[in-house]
């Protein structure tokens, strides 16, 4: 997520409160991907980020939806990794044509 860490004040108390007070790896990694989705998500709305906002919330519905198909989360990791990877290939082209 782009900006300062004024601008993602949800995910610095899912970070300090949530994800290091609760234990950590102890989380689970589904939950600690869930916790990490939110808090970006409403650091995204809180600051009117609109289009940010519905790229996470699709990419995270895909991930859901792949893990239902599989009935196992890791292929619902990689595509989520693949989403990712192809935004930033996206924002990279975007800057090298300007």
């Amino acid at each position: 997520m782009e900006g300062s860490w004024h601008t993602r004040k949800v995910m610095a108390s899912v970070n300090q409160v949530m994800l290091n007070s609760s234990g950590g790896p102890g989380v689970g990694v589904r939950n600690q991907r869930e916790a990490i989705t939110l808090g970006v998500c409403l650091d995204h709305l809180t600051s009117g980020n609109l289009g940010s906002l519905g790229d996470v919330l699709i990419q995270r519905l895909k991930a859901l939806e792949a893990a239902m198909a599989d009935q196992n989360w890791q292929s619902a990791s990689h595509l989520e990794l693949k989403l990712r990877m192809l935004k930033l290939k996206a924002a990279l082209t975007k800057t090298k044509s300007k």
